[in-house]
């Protein structure tokens, strides 16, 4: 065993040995290489730092505007009043919301030039001169109020008038047993003449859709009220016992 280990070192040497020997003569060689010490150009160096395009000096920060200040403040205090949770943020946020769009139809009101409280009494005032009109149903001048309306360009007032009207001649006729309690539905009973029934039942329809199914009180609907009533009209003239 001992001979095998000195036969293996005593090769290694010699093959080991050479390349030490190489590496050596290659570090004294490099050692002796003398060195070049190469110089920056300062003229080129100069250039370089007049050129504006190298300045990297920090930009100026632009003064903020009372309005920059004003919406950074709201963002922050907005932000402290969400971040946290909670049902009472849930709550607010939902009240601050309300408020906004209460603001924005409060505004649209007063560029319209309608005050709030001018428009609810007008409604109010509306529904009682209606309600006195139907308990004197017979005797209300109803083509003078049909005319005012469509002067002043109420489409609104002008649809129910018509349908007011149809029942006005209606009873006037005897075709219909007229009373304010009684509904859309009781009338159309009443009546035996299908032409005469269908001509009402469009009339009775464009009217709830305005009054009541809040449909636009525009031209179209006022147009498609005014021939029903007109088919109304001439087809009492037909039946009229």
């Amino acid at each position: 065993m001992m001979l095998r280990l000195g036969m293996g070192g005593l090769l290694g040497l010699l093959l080991l040995g050479p390349c030490a020997a190489q590496d050596t003569l290659a570090v004294r060689q490099a050692a002796e290489v003398p060195l070049s010490i190469r110089q920056f150009d300062e003229a080129a160096l100069d250039a370089h730092r007049r050129d504006a395009a190298y300045q990297y000096a920090p930009l100026p920060i632009a003064s903020l505007t009372w309005w920059d200040r004003v919406m950074r403040w709201l963002s922050r205090w907005w932000q402290g009043l969400t971040q946290g949770g909670g049902a009472w943020q849930w709550a607010l946020e939902y009240l601050i919301y309300a408020l906004a769009v209460g603001g924005v139809i409060w505004l649209g009101i007063r560029l319209s030039g309608m005050s709030p409280k001018g428009l609810f009494q007008r409604e109010r005032s509306s529904k009682l001169a209606f309600a006195a009109i139907e308990e004197n149903l017979a005797e209300a001048d109803l083509d003078a109020l049909l005319a005012e309306a469509l002067a002043a360009g109420d489409h609104r007032r002008a649809i129910r008038l018509y349908y007011l009207k149809a029942l006005q001649d209606l009873a006037a006729a005897q075709l219909i047993h007229w009373k304010p309690e009684r509904t859309n539905h009781d009338y159309l009973r009443d009546l035996r003449d299908p032409a005469l029934r269908d001509a009402f039942r469009r009339l009775t329809d464009g009217f709830a859709y305005v009054w009541y199914g809040d449909f636009p009180a525009n031209a179209t609907a006022l147009r498609w009220v005014r021939e029903a009533f007109q088919s109304v009209e001439t087809r009492i003239g037909e039946v009229r016992p």
